[in-house]
């Protein structure tokens, strides 16, 4: 049901856009990102490591005033997995972990800071995610070793990425846009992505010299951040040049 009410919100919108006097942007944003994962350790053997990834995505956007702008669109986002020792950061182990679509409903403020061409932004919105890898089975794998004297520990897991098909994510972010030349404007912003409920899960065994565990669980919301760079282009200067 959300995935259709946000669909036909999102159609009703466009469809009145040709009607209205604001304008109406088109744009398209990447962005370098960094999953975060809740890890849950009775031995505090394993901690979070850099997972960076991306995504990309098209965006649709109408001004409600000249401060205030509602944004939707597409997002594909790339999700990573994996985990470091607490003891050893530098050890640590990566892959590839599930991938997403998002549906975005922004609501975006701007301040004019200098003559209209230069802004600061802040977004705070809602996302729809729709894991694409659900159903198709997990994995496992592990790393790590206990050897006499080396103290590096010892880890496995096994994949559980069937506990949601859809989650949701809620957007505060701020950055910087340009207006740049003939309706174009060009934007650099950052956005911490906080989720609201359970998608991926790795249940892992660790162990060293001093403690062992079953129930160790690296747990993904689909929280992450993100550095976005993005264009857009006011798409309603067309078919008022016809007018």
């Amino acid at each position: 049901m959300k995935i259709r009410t946000l669909i036909v919100l999102s159609l009703i919108g466009i469809s009145q856009i040709s009607y209205s006097q604001k304008s109406t942007f088109i744009g398209f944003e990447g962005a370098i990102t960094s999953d975060i994962y809740e890890i849950i350790d009775p031995c505090n053997i394993i901690q979070n490591t850099p997972l960076i990834t991306n995504s990309w995505g098209f965006t649709i956007g109408r001004e409600i005033d000249k401060n205030f702008l509602v944004e939707t669109g597409i997002i594909r986002k790339y999700y990573a997995e994996g985990y470091a020792f607490t003891k050893y950061p530098d050890v640590g182990s990566t892959s590839n972990a599930y991938n997403s679509w998002q549906i975005p409903v922004r609501l975006k403020a701007k301040l004019n800071l200098v003559k209209n061409k230069f802004f600061l932004t802040t977004t705070i919105g809602y996302h729809l995610g729709i894991n694409t890898e659900y159903g198709y089975g997990g994995g496992s794998g592990g790393f790590g070793h206990i050897n006499g004297q080396d103290t590096i520990p010892n880890s496995s897991y096994t994949i559980n990425d069937s506990i949601a098909k859809t989650f949701s994510l809620l957007e505060p972010g701020i950055g910087l846009e340009v207006v740049a030349f003939k309706g174009f404007h060009i934007y650099l912003s950052s956005s911490y992505y906080i989720g609201m409920n359970n998608v991926y899960q790795l249940d892992l065994k660790v162990e060293d010299k001093v403690c062992s565990t079953e129930n160790a669980v690296a747990l993904s919301k689909g929280t992450y951040w993100n550095i976005a760079f993005g264009i857009k282009y006011t798409i309603s200067n067309l078919w008022r040049r016809k007018e």
